[in-house]
């Protein structure tokens, strides 16, 4: 008998001293991730078991979907079949929402063009530096694109071929020209959620080759300092932009309806979801 609660009491006490300790080191580090609204996520959703999503391929054997049945009718019964099925779904999305789509009269894209920008942008040649900064940035991650070439790989080897990326890059920004290969992109098939053997459940992530990465971090610097130094983009542009965010845009949009109230009157919204933003 003693030695049981001997036992169960170094069982209460190694409970308490791992909670403890768990308390210190996810405080520890939504401390360093202070501001980092992604990371505090993913530090808040390993606290709370929030597992993520699944990416289960669905079985060889697809359902048919009336729906769109000329991409999902039949069976899948190997691999090859069920990546070719993938595949028609894919490329036929785009297609067919768009032929749903009412195509408004006598309007063209240049009517939401108002501005007269005189100034042309210039792509100006990247050098070892700028390249260097941009691949040690990048996630070491063993995730890579038809090449076979992660960017955990390239770090390893970037001494040794920086010199001959960046004459690549300037090349190519020199020349107007993306090379082939930095354009194929691997396809994965994410399941989102519902039926896993139903295809429309599914969204494509495009895993690009590393190397084309970099160069469109290069074109990409260049071209958001164009944006920003002419302020050409709308002051409404809350995404993918230096030193604004989402949470820019929920606050402005708090400001709107406190001024409402304020003034009496009623504040209506109305909130667009993109499907098949891809």
């Amino acid at each position: 008998m003693q030695i049981k609660k001997h036992i169960q009491s170094i069982e209460i006490k190694l409970t308490q001293v791992i909670r403890m300790s768990k308390r210190r080191y996810y405080t520890e580090w939504i401390k360093v991730y202070q501001g980092d609204q992604k990371k505090s996520w993913q530090v808040l959703n390993e606290i709370l078991c929030r597992k993520h999503k699944n990416t289960t391929l669905p079985d060889t054997k697809i359902k048919r979907n009336s729906k769109n049945a000329e991409n999902t009718t039949g069976n899948a019964t190997n691999n090859v079949e069920l990546a070719n099925k993938f595949n028609d779904h894919f490329v036929s999305i785009g297609k067919n929402l768009s032929q749903k789509i009412n195509q408004p009269h006598n309007v063209t894209f240049r009517q939401y063009l108002k501005g007269n920008y005189l100034n042309s942008l210039f792509l100006r040649p990247t050098d070892r530096d700028e390249v260097l900064k941009i691949v040690m940035k990048m996630k070491s991650s063993h995730t890579a694109g038809v090449d076979n070439i992660c960017s955990k790989i390239l770090k390893a080897i970037i001494s040794e071929i920086l010199e001959l990326l960046v004459y690549s890059i300037n090349l190519s920004l020199l020349c107007g020209v993306v090379p082939d290969m930095s354009k194929i992109a691997r396809i994965v098939p994410v399941f989102k959620a519902g039926d896993k053997n139903d295809l429309h459940n599914y969204r494509p992530i495009s895993i690009l080759p590393v190397f084309s990465e970099v160069l469109e971090r290069v074109v990409y610097t260049r071209l958001s300092d164009f944006l920003e130094k002419f302020k050409i983009l709308s002051p409404q542009q809350y995404g993918f932009r230096k030193e604004s965010s989402t949470s820019m845009a929920i606050l402005n949009l708090l400001e709107k309806i406190h001024d409402c109230i304020n003034k009496g009157e009623l504040g209506i919204g109305v909130f667009l979801d993109f499907i098949k933003g891809f």
